[in-house]
């Protein structure tokens, strides 16, 4: 005669699996939220680093709709930052340099649309000058 069943000790691995992720995400929350010891000083007000993105071709396609999306309802720096994470998956998609490139000048960001103009084949890059000169964003090349 066994003291416990198997569903008594499925529950008991569940509980304590849900006690791990929930002391996991406990430790995860940025700000002031985050539990801390006595005497430890608060959170610094630094932004949070942003979200970690899943680098596969249809993520990249996501992201990039969205920027997208977000440039045609005029949120232009909302964009360029959605279209920076398309970037840290595909560093070499001239495609993606160009798109931020336009979105920054919408953004009235120079330095950002000089950075990513930079990272665009020659070829393009006069489009996309022109682009920020017409959007009176000052280029330091």
């Amino acid at each position: 005669m066994r003291p416990f069943g198997r569903t008594f000790w499925i529950c008991l691995a569940a509980a304590a699996i849900l006690a791990i992720v929930g002391i996991i995400v406990a430790f995860r929350v940025p700000g002031d939220l985050r539990p801390r010891h006595p005497g430890q000083p608060a959170a610094s007000a630094a932004p949070p680093p942003p979200p970690l993105v899943m680098c596969s071709d249809t993520a990249v396609a996501d992201l990039t709709s969205e920027a997208n999306h977000l440039f045609t309802s005029g949120e232009a720096a909302s964009a360029l930052r959605g279209i920076r994470r398309a970037i840290t998956c595909k560093p070499d998609d001239a495609q993606l340099y160009r798109l931020a490139a336009t979105f920054a000048c919408a953004a009235h960001d120079g330095e950002a649309a000089d950075f990513y103009i930079r990272k665009v084949p020659e070829a393009f890059r006069p489009a996309l000058r022109q682009l920020c000169q017409q959007a009176n964003v000052p280029l330091a090349h």
